[in-house]
């Protein structure tokens, strides 16, 4: 197998978005709207295939400091951290935030 080929298949897209939501807005905006969108996504994306690993994660206390986020992050190897060739955030509103990894 040749290197590129073997490092395309390593990579990993994720997408994720919050459960929980602010203290003073509806639920169904923030992030109920994303969490939706992900779901949704699931459904699309399970019609092709691919070589591509994808990961959907859901996020909890978001809105009280990303703890749910930062948890996950912490807990990464720096192999895993490498390994993940993009994540798109579903905010929201459908608002998307892309983040490539370094």
């Amino acid at each position: 197998m040749y290197p590129l080929l073997l490092f395309r298949i390593m990579l990993r897209i994720q997408l994720g978005g919050n459960l929980d939501s602010v203290q003073d807005g509806a639920g169904i905006n923030d992030n109920g709207s994303g969490v939706s969108a992900l779901l949704e996504l699931i459904v699309a994306v399970a019609q092709y295939s691919t070589t591509q690993k994808i990961r959907f994660i859901w996020w909890g206390a978001e809105e009280n400091g990303q703890l749910g986020s930062y948890h996950y992050t912490k807990a990464l190897s720096a192999t895993e951290i490498k390994n993940i060739a993009m994540y798109l955030n579903i905010g929201s509103h459908l608002h998307f935030a892309i983040l490539r990894s370094g």
